[in-house]
């Protein structure tokens, strides 16, 4: 039974390929028994980890993964519950001018303190709506993502690392969950 979701950021981006099966591979060689790549952009569901805390998890893949590829990988994990949640959420007003653009869900290593979040969501405009909840953040570009204007580099450099997946993608990981 599927406990746990990692999530890696920079997989199959930026010069770093591994497939899936390579992928599963050096997790298992963690120790890890049930693991499960989920498309190739650094999804891997994980089974038989209900007991363990999401930080060690991050902890224990990270460190496993670096010393396997060669380079960093974060890691932010969320269990299965964490899943259901998000994937049930709908932060934002559907507006018709923001029918284009996909709602992405940025995952972050740790939940961002109210002066933190109050700067973050000072970066939004009206064609880039953001909008937290617990350890993500949510963002509705009206367009695409590389239509944006939102100045990712100083949202990350406010909450740390994370990375980004579309709620789409998370919902179909919560159905692969049951």
């Amino acid at each position: 039974m599927i406990s746990h979701i990692a999530f890696l950021r920079g997989m199959n981006v930026g010069g770093h390929r591994i497939s899936n099966e390579d992928l599963a591979v050096h997790i298992k060689a963690l120790g890890f028994q049930d693991v499960t790549p989920y498309q190739a952009s650094g999804n891997v569901l994980l089974g038989g980890t209900a007991n363990r805390l999401g930080e060690d998890l991050e902890t224990e893949l990270e460190a496993g993964l670096e010393s396997a590829l060669g380079y960093a990988v974060p890691v932010m994990v969320r269990t299965a519950t964490q899943i259901r949640h998000i994937s049930s959420l709908q932060p934002f007003p559907i507006v018709a001018p923001f029918s284009g653009g996909k709602l992405q869900v940025m995952m972050l290593k740790h939940p961002p303190d109210s002066q933190v979040a109050k700067a973050v969501l000072a970066h939004a405009t009206g064609d880039d709506r953001l909008q937290f909840d617990e350890g993500e953040l949510f963002w509705q570009p009206t367009g695409g993502i590389t239509d944006s204007e939102l100045d990712f580099a100083a949202v990350e450099k406010l909450v740390g690392v994370l990375t980004m997946r579309t709620v789409g993608t998370i919902q179909r990981i919560r159905k692969r969950l049951s």
